[in-house]
């Protein structure tokens, strides 16, 4: 067994970042809940299957435990893994000086919130947004666990009877066909789109790399993904929270449903009156709409 260790940023809270949305209850996260942990199972570019087990030091480091001796290449693959789940090189200074200069959002500041937890990959992370699409969590997690289980590498956990599996690579996917995925991994009417992506990624026809580019203004990154087949406005505006770009809300029925409570009574609201209504955080209207639609999470000991 390894430790690596990381620094955190100013502000941050393992807490609230592992907690900021459904992710974690997600294969290949695994959440450990006292003492708070994340566990994840990554495969490395050299093929190998590490089990990351993840928590918070009080001096304001993670901790990362590593299952086997990882080679230098690994460390380092594993280190920017990390960083990029926990969003540790990202600034949110402004964000936390216009949360703190409102009572409505102080609570903000108070809890670290804002870093919403992203998957080790880019890809994984356009994955399970198109298995979050017009469905129910449950489906979402049974899409996920299907995914991770049947088509992901799996490793065997030393001393015990316990079997963990990473998220499947663009070519476990590319080499099924749509009929699999609609029967074994429930996918439905996505599975043409995941086929189609995982092909595209396959053939260089979509760089990934290309849309963690921050060169690019939200609106170009907008408009490059939503051509991919089967992301609509809702996954590509949580898509962009998740590569630093909150202009879009990306409301669905539930986040539309929990503003129409708070501010109509619950009666119905078009989305452009909840977009007004954000307009005024500018680039970090999507943040605060979906923190303030999640409060609750934040303040209990558990959200889920």
């Amino acid at each position: 067994m390894d430790k690596l260790y990381l620094p955190t940023p100013d502000k941050f809270s393992f807490k609230s970042t592992v907690y900021s949305h459904g992710w974690s209850d997600l294969r290949p996260f695994k959440l450990v809940e006292k003492p708070l942990g994340l566990m994840y199972a990554l495969r490395t570019s050299q093929k190998n299957v590490n089990i990351l087990a993840i928590s918070e030091l009080k001096e304001g480091k993670l901790e990362i435990k590593i299952d086997c001796d990882p080679t230098v290449q690994e460390k380092n693959q594993i280190l920017n893994v990390v960083k990029r789940i926990f969003r540790l090189e990202e600034d949110y200074t402004e964000f936390y000086h216009i949360a703190g200069k409102s009572k409505k959002f102080s609570w903000v500041v108070k809890y670290g919130a804002g870093r919403l937890l992203r998957s080790g990959s880019l890809w994984e992370d356009m994955v399970k947004m198109l298995c979050t699409t017009n469905c129910t969590w449950r489906l979402t997690q049974i899409m996920t666990e299907n995914l991770v289980v049947k088509l992901g590498t799996e490793k065997k956990i030393e001393n015990s009877d316990n079997t963990v599996y990473t998220f499947p690579e663009p070519e476990d996917i590319a080499t099924k066909s749509e009929d699999y995925l609609r029967k074994e991994i429930k996918m439905g009417y996505r599975a043409p789109f995941l086929l189609e992506l995982a092909g595209n990624i396959m053939s260089h026809s979509i760089d990934l790399n290309k849309f963690e580019d921050l060169s690019l203004s939200p609106a170009e990154l907008y408009q490059k993904i939503k051509k991919i087949k089967g992301f609509g406005d809702y996954a590509v505006s949580n898509l962009l929270k998740l590569l630093g770009r909150y202009n879009h809300l990306g409301a669905d029925s539930w986040s539309s449903q929990k503003f129409s409570q708070k501010y109509h009574k619950g009666k119905p609201v078009d989305r452009k009156i909840i977009q007004s209504h954000y307009d005024r955080y500018g680039k970090w209207a999507g943040l605060f709409f979906w923190l303030e639609m999640c409060e609750d999470w934040y303040t209990k000991e558990t959200p889920w």
